[in-house]
């Protein structure tokens, strides 16, 4: 085996014993549904933190967030792209 070989395989044993040796990552999941109608359907907002924090986003338009729990929200704006992105970037 060449000298080059031979130090890829250490440096790999090396990383992979360093990863085994480190443990699990604890990591703290949060999820936010600031909607009454989202809610039993799906998380609107989901932070994870660990070595740092991602935030995922899901389902946020231009729905009436106000909307009754249970049921569909109203679409605000129809007709309007614009003002539809609008309001939904600002509730993000």
């Amino acid at each position: 085996m060449s000298l080059a070989a031979r130090q890829s395989a250490m440096s790999i044993c090396a990383l992979v014993t360093t990863a085994a040796v480190a443990g699990p990552q604890v990591l703290d999941v949060k999820r936010y549904n600031p909607s009454e109608w989202t809610k039993g359907r799906f998380s609107e907002v989901v932070t994870v933190n660990g070595p740092g924090k991602t935030i995922y986003l899901a389902g946020i338009g231009d729905e009436d967030e106000k909307g009754p729990a249970g049921a569909s929200a109203p679409i605000l704006h129809p007709g309007n792209p614009y003002e539809q992105c609008k309001y939904a970037y600002d509730k993000i």
